[in-house]
């Protein structure tokens, strides 16, 4: 597929100084011969591979356009607003191929912005004090290059106080960096703004984060999607199995039956329970300091940078698995007191077996989210298009809401 890359004005490269030129024309027919480009606000935006919260449809019946108002969320004739938040703004940012040249003045200035770039995100961080000295790598430097930043004051910091303008460099280990930003309390804002060049739908087309230093501690943070139910289908499998099994040999067949159903259907709902909650208190709190911010990214700060990264959208089943054996050691011993000694395995084993199972739902449900367009979704169901919504409005627009993802039951609980 052609791209915004293979199609700028005079076949030249850009620079922050002398970006592409484009004419309305050029971008339409480009957008024509297979490239998928729009203009917002005199900038084009090369949207190919862009995996668009609302669906791929929709960058479709606008491409070669200008949506400046649509991405406002002024379009009188659209039947949704799409107004777009300060984050999805900061995105284009890493987008942008090019100006129109017919145009080109009228181009807003954001040398004053905090400027985000392919791979490199630009903070202030305040060298004064020795904890971010201590923490500070040195894949983390002092930005002395093309924007000027020499260590001086910069501007609208107070007086006296000695603060440097760093780059968080992408394309290394984000482990210490990381704990440099928690340390100088810079890290929520810039872990909950997407890195722009983590949006492509194609993992091809993106080149994942990187945590740590380490290759093997690195692959064991990463999983593919299979390896979900390949791994948890056959242990939830195995946990009916052998419930059945002592059920049989206690021959309690009848009460058995119920008590399959009965604790599937109870793991299954705490499964939601849980979800909402861990997702809500746990993946959502973030403790003060470098160890703090290291803490949350890699339990889930990191989806919320780079929510496009395949080989992260799922839990590693290697950091999964002794939460899944003490909570089945837990039903056992919750069992053990609700009923009576000869029936407590097997409701046990039916009630880690349902909880487990929701869970295998719940993981490959985010994946199709982050992954599945959204008309595609809506043709197995039509509430799957809603929570895909939701959780996209999740990622770009407020993460402080709508936690629940298989399911919208404990927002909607506790949001009345």
């Amino acid at each position: 597929m052609a791209t915004a890359a293979t199609h700028r004005c005079g076949g030249a490269g850009t620079t922050d100084q002398t970006p592409a030129r484009f004419t309305r024309a050029e971008v339409a027919a480009r957008a024509a011969n297979g490239a998928m480009l729009c203009v917002v606000n005199h900038v084009v935006i090369d949207l190919t591979g862009f995996a668009h919260p609302g669906g791929q449809t929709i960058l479709a019946k606008h491409n070669g356009t200008d949506v400046t108002t649509l991405f406002g969320g002024k379009q009188a004739d659209e039947k949704r607003r799409y107004a777009h938040s300060e984050g999805a703004r900061r995105m284009l940012d890493g987008l942008k191929v090019g100006v129109i040249c017919d145009d080109e003045e009228k181009v807003i200035d954001e040398t004053s912005r905090r400027k985000t770039t392919y791979r490199r995100e630009r903070v202030f961080l305040d060298l004064t004090e020795p904890r971010a000295q201590a923490h500070a790598p040195s894949s983390v430097g002092s930005d002395d290059g093309e924007d000027g930043g020499d260590g001086n004051t910069s501007e609208g910091v107070k007086e006296g106080t000695k603060h440097t303008q760093f780059s968080v460099d992408m394309t290394k280990p984000l482990w210490k960096q990381v704990g440099v930003l928690g340390a100088r309390g810079e890290y929520e804002s810039w872990v909950y703004t997407p890195t722009p060049d983590s949006l492509k739908s194609n993992g091809s087309n993106t080149t994942p984060l990187r945590f740590f230093d380490n290759d093997l501690v690195e692959a064991l943070s990463r999983s593919p999607w299979w390896s979900v139910p390949a791994v948890w289908v056959p242990v939830a499998a195995h946990a009916v199995y052998e419930g059945r099994r002592n059920m049989i040999q206690n021959e309690n067949t009848v009460f058995g039956l119920l008590a399959l159903v009965a604790a599937f259907t109870l793991g299954w709902r705490l499964w939601i329970f849980m979800e909402y909650f861990t997702h809500r208190c746990v993946f959502h709190h973030i403790y003060a300091g470098a160890w703090g911010a290291q803490a949350h990214f890699a339990m889930h700060g990191c989806h919320h940078k780079a929510p496009m990264d395949v080989g992260r959208l799922t839990f590693p089943p290697t950091a999964f698995a002794p939460l899944v054996f003490l909570f089945k050691n837990l039903f056992a011993a919750v069992a053990s007191l609700l009923v009576k000694a000869t029936d407590a395995y097997f409701v046990s084993c039916y009630l880690f077996a349902g909880c487990l199972s929701a869970y295998v739902v719940y993981d490959m449900t985010h994946y199709a989210f982050h992954v599945c367009d959204a008309s595609r979704l809506r043709k197995i169901t039509p509430k799957l298009g809603v929570l895909k919504s939701k959780h996209m409005t999740h990622h770009y627009r407020d993460h402080r809401n709508s936690f629940g993802i298989s399911s919208q039951y404990w927002d909607n609980k506790c949001s009345t």
